[in-house]
């Protein structure tokens, strides 16, 4: 008997509980607001429930996942610091909707093609929506696209489309990209006046401005496809005076690209002097060896049909909107890879021009990277790169026995300094190099007389050369991935701190430390105090290395199509192949989503 009314006090326990948890799941599903539904009652353009849209608005927000795009989350604040109400769908700020896509429409003077931003579509949806009835759902959907557009096109415009470090091989710079700061900005200017913010947006350099003229010369041959001119045979080149059947159309072609006179008679057989003169201007402005013969690469130049050069200005004017480290300040150090030279920038003036040499193609390239001069170096030392020592050295000694001591190279192993000679460098490889090897300063060292240090993962820094030649040379395109520079005195002194015209003692002492560069590569001092010391003490001018404070801004970028000391667009070989991989996330993979089917 006890046993059963155990039994029965537990199972009434149990049912009092099952019957609670069931009261509890029918009160919560009572209380729960449930799927979200949306909003399908129709309505006419100038009869729109405001709060209704707003409510859309704000429920189709949230069924958007932030992975669809990067631009998504910016997106979502807009609307929260717009208190969740709607942009556009609204009578007195539709008119905003055509300005918009006016703006969007002309996005190729930027070279950014107008269907990346869908605009064809969203024009048909703004006329049904102005002319039809519509729900308050497909009202939403259009706002939220809309303003996925606007803030899309406005960051497109400022800071360009790709994101290279991320998105691009070699690129190792860090480039700004839209932010919260940005996202209230659009916002706060949507109110305002919507075009003066989209023009504000666009970029104001002149160097960008002459690569829009440029492409806009070229925009009016779009549609044109180019005769082909014939190569000439192997080894066959023309000079000036010689006589060929391709003539004519050269002359053609230089009418098209403007540089000769379109009344020039286009029936000549002779390769006359005027004619020369302007195969030579083309040639330099398109980055060709402007020698005495005309080649194969000058036709192939020429045969260039306008969709070619549009898209290398493309691909140009997108580097030109990447926001990197220089930007905004007052003195800097650009390198230009394709171009092969170093400017050194103070404010909008050019202070130093050099050329340069950079790495091989084949070889290694010079990684495109922002960073700071931050130390001279002078009369370095060498330590080689593990990579040569592996892929070049150890290939030469194996013949050519008095290498190291004509190169004044010391070998190290485990910290102590070994007889190289002893050494089987025919089993040094990837896998089995032990050694360092490091060159003595001097004449012969490989890093010449001044090196540059800037912090960067890669090993590569600007430095002298011994193998001065190589400046001679058009492509030069010749290192091991760092960068040669012509002047390094020059870029030394450049780097030194600059010193207002009544700040005497730091003045004195900037002078001083321009002559202890110029006694270490046995250079004569300039200054006063400099030859003093040089006469007491010649051991007070005598330094290894001088620390730049404040440090040198320092970008090493690629751009095969720039602006010329004139202000005339040049262009340059992409000798790094880097524009196609461009100009693909440009018109291929830069399409933005539609957010809603």
């Amino acid at each position: 008997m006890v046993q059963l009314s155990k039994l029965k006090y537990y199972s009434m326990k149990r049912l009092k509980f099952f019957l609670l948890s069931g009261l509890l799941a029918v009160l919560m599903v009572s209380c729960w607001p449930g799927p979200k539904r949306h909003d399908l009652a129709q309505t006419t353009f100038p009869d729109i429930d405001e709060p209704r849209l707003d409510s859309s608005v704000y429920y189709l927000l949230d069924e958007i996942p932030d992975s669809v795009h990067p631009h998504v989350h910016w997106l979502k604040q807009m609307y929260a610091a717009n208190h969740y109400r709607a942009f556009w769908m609204t009578p007195e700020r539709i008119k905003k909707c055509d300005t918009l896509l006016m703006f969007v429409n002309r996005s190729e003077e930027h070279g950014i093609p107008y269907t990346c931003f869908i605009s064809d579509s969203l024009r048909y949806t703004i006329h049904q929506i102005k002319t039809e009835r519509t729900s308050y759902y497909e009202l939403a959907k259009a706002d939220i696209q809309l303003t996925f557009t606007y803030f899309s096109y406005a960051s497109a415009l400022i800071y360009g489309i790709v994101h290279p470090r991320s998105e691009l091989p070699n690129y190792h710079f860090k480039t700004a990209l839209p932010d919260s700061i940005f996202a209230l900005k659009t916002t706060k200017h949507y109110h305002g006046s919507l075009t003066s913010f989209l023009i504000a947006m666009q970029n104001k350099g002149e160097a960008y401005k002459q690569l829009q003229q440029e492409r806009k010369y070229w925009l009016q041959f779009r549609h044109d496809s180019f005769p082909v001119i014939s190569m000439l045979p192997y080894k066959k080149t023309l000079r000036a005076g010689d006589k060929s059947i391709l003539i004519p159309q050269i002359i053609r072609r230089l009418k098209i690209t403007g540089n000769i006179a379109s009344t020039f008679p286009d029936t000549l057989t002779v390769l006359n002097k005027p004619l020369f003169d302007a195969l030579m201007a083309l040639r330099k402005k398109a980055g060709i060896d402007a020698d005495a013969e005309v080649g194969n690469a000058t036709l192939r130049m020429l045969n260039r049909q306008p969709k070619e050069w549009i898209k290398i200005v493309d691909v140009n004017m997108e580097r030109m909107r990447w926001q990197t480290i220089v930007n905004g300040k007052k003195k800097y150090v650009r390198v230009n890879v394709a171009d092969m030279t170093l400017k050194a920038w103070r404010a909008d003036s050019v202070a130093l021009f050099s050329k340069v040499c950079v790495g091989n193609p084949a070889i290694n390239k010079t990684p495109f990277l922002d960073s700071r001069i931050s130390e001279v170096v002078l009369n370095p030392q060498w330590s080689v790169p593990s990579s040569i020592v592996v892929k070049e050295i150890s290939k030469k000694v194996v013949t050519d026995t008095a290498y190291f001591r004509r190169n004044q190279m010391k070998v190290y192993h485990k910290g102590s300094e070994v007889d190289p000679s002893k050494i089987d460098w025919t089993k040094v490889s990837k896998s089995n190099q032990p050694y360092r090897l490091v060159q003595d300063a001097g004449e012969i060292n490989s890093l010449g007389r001044i090196k540059f240090n800037f912090a960067n993962p890669y090993g590569v820094y600007l430095h002298d050369t011994n193998a001065k030649r190589a400046f001679g040379r058009y492509n030069r395109a010749v290192s091991h991935g760092c960068v040669r520079v012509e002047k390094p005195l020059d870029l030394a002194l450049f780097c030194l701190p600059d010193i207002a015209e009544n700040q005497q003692k730091q003045l004195a002492d900037r002078s001083i430390q321009a002559d202890k560069i110029r006694h270490a590569i046995h250079l004569p001092v300039i200054s006063e105090e400099g030859k003093r010391l040089l006469a007491a003490d010649s051991l007070r001018l005598k330094s290894n290395r001088l620390w730049i404070s404040p440090s040198v801004p320092l970008l090493v970028e690629y751009l095969t199509c720039f602006t010329n000391e004139k202000g005339k667009p040049v262009y340059r070989p992409d000798v790094y192949r880097m524009d196609e991989p461009l100009d693909s996330l440009l018109r291929l993979k830069f399409t933005l989503p539609v957010l809603f089917r």
